[in-house]
Formats: C-alpha cells, sequence, structure tokens
C-alpha cells in the first residue's frame, strides 16, 4: 500500500516538524472472524502454582482520584538469582470505580516512571490497576558480557544463556498467573477478567502472559515485540550486535541459520509461539518510528515489530514517527497530531490529558472493555 511507503513516512514526520508537533499513525484492518479464548494451560506453564503470601504496605490515600498501596511476595521458585525471585508491586484503587476489572502494567527492564504513568492514567479514569514494578531481568549483565564476547572460550555458552532466559521468563510468567490467582480469589471470585499493558520488556512479558492465562482479556504493548528471535537477530540496542556477531563467528553460522537456532531455543517462551491463544480485536501494539528503524534511541527493530503485528493477525498499531524506544515518553507531552486510518485530525492535549490518556482512553480502554 502506498501509505505504508517510506516516502509517505516521511512526508508525515516532515510536517510534523512544520507544525512544531508529533504524529501518530494508526493502522486498521477489517475485523472478521469470531475468537473464543482457550483456557487450558500450554502444556509448558502447566504447573503446580500456589497462592502468594502478599505482603502490603501503607496505604498512600493522599490522591483525591485513587489510592496507592505497595506490595511484595516470593516467587513460586527459587532460581539463585535474587531480582527475579520475588515481586514487587503496586495497587491503584480508584474511590469511584468504573467497573470491576483489573489492568497489569509491566514495565521494562528499567522503566517505572513511564509505568507509573500509565497506571495513574488508567486508576485516574476509574479502573483498578497493578503496577509491577522493575528489576526483573531475563540475562543478567554478565551473561550478556559472556555472550558478546569475541573469545571463543567465554566462560558463558550460548547453551547457558538460554536455558537462563527460558527458565526467567516462565518464572515471570507462573508469578504474574499467581497474582491473578490472588485477586480473582480475594478480591473478585465471581469471574476475574484482565487486562495488560507491557512496555519493552514487559510487552514481551505482557504478550506471553496474555496468550497463557485465559483470564487476560486485552493487550497494549508499547515499543515491544513478540518475537525474542528477531529481537536478539536485529536490535541495535548496545550489546545486541556484538552478540549476534559473536553467535554467528563462534558457531559458523550464516544469519538464517543463527535465527532458526535461537527460535529453536526459545519456542517455548516466544510469545508468536502462542500467538492463536490471542484474540487481534483485543490487541494495540503502539511503537515508534526511531526506535524500529534502528535511528539512536532504538531496541525493538522493524522487523520484529511487523512480524508480530502478522503472527497477532494485524490488529490495530499505532507508530509514532518521532518517538525512539526510551523517548516514546513523548507520548506524555501534550502536542499531537494524529491521523486515524488517514483522516486528517488535529488534536492538541493538555499535560492533564496528554497524548498517552488519549492512547489509554481513546484507543485502548475501548478495545479491552467492549466485551
Amino acid at each position: 500500500m502506498w501509505w505504508k511507503k517510506p516516502a509517505f513516512l516521511f512526508a508525515v514526520c516532515f510536517f510534523a516538524v512544520q507544525t512544531q508537533g508529533c504524529v501518530s499513525l494508526a493502522i486498521k484492518t477489517k475485523v472478521e472472524q469470531q475468537f473464543v479464548k482457550p483456557k487450558t494451560l500450554p502444556d509448558f506453564f502447566n504447573t503446580p502454582r500456589s497462592l502468594p503470601d502478599i505482603k502490603f504496605g501503607k496505604l498512600n490515600d493522599e490522591n483525591r482520584k485513587f489510592s496507592i498501596q505497595k506490595f511484595s511476595f516470593k516467587s513460586w521458585q527459587k532460581s539463585g538469582y535474587a531480582k527475579n525471585d520475588a515481586v514487587t508491586g503496586f495497587l491503584y484503587l480508584p474511590k469511584k470505580p468504573e467497573s470491576n476489572e483489573l489492568f497489569i502494567i509491566i514495565p521494562g527492564i528499567a522503566d517505572d516512571t513511564s509505568s507509573a504513568l500509565i497506571a495513574e492514567i488508567v486508576a485516574g479514569l476509574g479502573h483498578r490497576a497493578i503496577r509491577i514494578k522493575s528489576g526483573f531481568r531475563p540475562l543478567t549483565k554478565k551473561m550478556l558480557t559472556a555472550l558478546s564476547s569475541e573469545s571463543t572460550d567465554a566462560s558463558l555458552t550460548f547453551n547457558d544463556g538460554s536455558v537462563f532466559l527460558v527458565n526467567a521468563m516462565r518464572q515471570r510468567v507462573i508469578d504474574l498467573m499467581r497474582l491473578n490467582d490472588f485477586w480473582e480469589t480475594s478480591m473478585n471470585p465471581a469471574g476475574l477478567k484482565a487486562h495488560v499493558i507491557g512496555i519493552s520488556l514487559g510487552g514481551i512479558i505482557g504478550s506471553l502472559f496474555s496468550a497463557v492465562d485465559g483470564r487476560v482479556q486485552s493487550l497494549m504493548i508499547i515499543n515491544s515485540s513478540a518475537s525474542i528471535a528477531r529481537i536478539l537477530m536485529d536490535s541495535k540496542m548496545i550489546g545486541f550486535t556484538p552478540f549476534k556477531n559473536s553467535l554467528m563467528k563462534k558457531l559458523g553460522l550464516s544469519y538464517q541459520e543463527a535465527y532458526a537456532m535461537i527460535k529453536e531455543k526459545v519456542k517455548n517462551i516466544e510469545p508468536i509461539s502462542y500467538a492463536s491463544r490471542l484474540d487481534r480485536r483485543k490487541i494495540l501494539i503502539v511503537s515508534g518510528g526511531i526506535d524500529m528503524i534502528g535511528f539512536i534511541d532504538t531496541a525493538i527493530p522493524y522487523s520484529a515489530t511487523k512480524e508480530t503485528w502478522e503472527a497477532f493477525g494485524k490488529p490495530e498499531w499505532i507508530i509514532m514517527p518521532f518517538a525512539g524506544h526510551i523517548s516514546s515518553a513523548v507520548a506524555f507531552l501534550p502536542f499531537w497530531l494524529e491521523l486515524p486510518n488517514l483522516l486528517h485530525t488535529f488534536k492538541i492535549f493538555t499535560f492533564e490529558n496528554s497524548y498517552a490518556v488519549h492512547l489509554i482512553k481513546s484507543h485502548f480502554l475501548p478495545i479491552a472493555l467492549n466485551n
């Protein structure tokens, strides 16, 4: 299609510069099929699990619209890596609830600021929210450094790293399922309806969690992907390119052979492996253009985002051409030009009603709550 060509996207970006604003392009496709989400667990995640013994902290009730309470609980297993063996987060309770449904916000590796702002938006709109605090590591820094080493006698092998990655992701998803168990048992015995918003790494975890747990009704991923293999092979984020080059050099593999090997190693925890368990009508993808083209502020390559969009059945996809990976925070600024379905609509947002509020309120909530 002509509107997907780089020349058109460049023209959109140029126009945004002239108007001193930011641009987003919403891509929608026609919905035809009906969908019933599977309730059975995939074998890899079908393990006995206990209710978490959640410790709640002091209730912060100073906000006029919602209260916040910190909580923590121990993981269902001991991995030996302390950062992954506990879950810490915050519960946001609106004082005038609009629904009895739960929104779970999952951050990136070190992204408590954006996830907190999103949780406040959700709670401010009258919906219960849980924000998981960052800290989880799918690979330790030591592992990533060793995997990226050009030395052929590196102490850490690719197999060691892939085993840690797979176990860590499984551990975190099962802990999130236990959090759903607690909420359903203690807070909503009539039946839980949960929704997930994931940022960066949180989008990968959130996609996997949403596919595995049948109680998750909808999914929004921001600057993220469901293709771990494409990220590892194509991302230009610091550490990833040396990892790919080192892997191909050490094992004498071509790009396609290395991709296929990674794909096989991570198949049990790669979200697109479970794409058929997700309803495309209940998914929203938000991407930064600068991030996808691999320019400066980058992590999630276009190849990984496009593969996710296609595997998920081409759900609604919003592209912010001026946003990079970290600089996607510009969504919390007030001036935007949005082009939904290429119909030119100029909208000015205040700091109380930023573009991020618009994304949640006008794009995701209608998808999530339209039962």
